[in-house]
């Protein structure tokens, strides 16, 4: 399960992160996220202080079939990316018959450069046309990573 809630996993005293954890246990899943995911800028007590929750969530019950569950602190939004990467069988492939993979080449990828090119996209720009469609800023997002990465780590096919 993935997803982006309003139960803070940091804040045991709150019933509703009582509730998603009960849930979770009682499932047998496992939080992979541990991180804070939503960093905000808030005023207490009329002086500025910085609100820290783990609001999103990554939870399973086959936590040995993901490699690595992380947050990506990109800085362009108050919610951090979180992300999984999920392991493959490379038997299995063979059992079912796959005769390719396809990769991203990360053989040229400079990490800063790919950094650099994201936090310079004007989101406001690019998803004003959408006019709050969620479905439609999906698809765009979806298509504005993709030719970045497409620069950055292009497709390979391996067979």
């Amino acid at each position: 399960m993935i997803g982006d809630t309003t139960c803070d996993l940091k804040n045991r005293k709150d019933s509703c992160t009582k509730s998603i954890k009960s849930i979770y246990s009682e499932l047998q899943f496992e939080q992979l996220i541990n991180e804070y995911t939503r960093v905000a800028a808030v005023e207490k007590d009329g002086a500025p202080h910085t609100s820290n929750t783990l609001i999103d969530h990554f939870a399973t019950n086959r936590p040995n079939y993901i490699l690595r569950a992380k947050v990506l602190k990109l800085g362009m939004v108050d919610h951090y990316l979180i992300f999984a990467i999920r392991k493959i069988n490379a038997k299995r492939l063979i059992d079912k018959q796959v005769k390719q993979v396809e990769t991203r080449s990360l053989r040229n990828y400079d990490k800063q450069l790919f950094l650099d090119e994201l936090s310079a996209i004007n989101w406001n720009e690019i998803l004003a046309p959408t006019n709050g469609d969620p479905d439609l800023m999906a698809s765009v997002f979806n298509n504005v990573i993709s030719s970045l990465l497409e620069v950055h780590a292009p497709l390979s096919v391996e067979r």
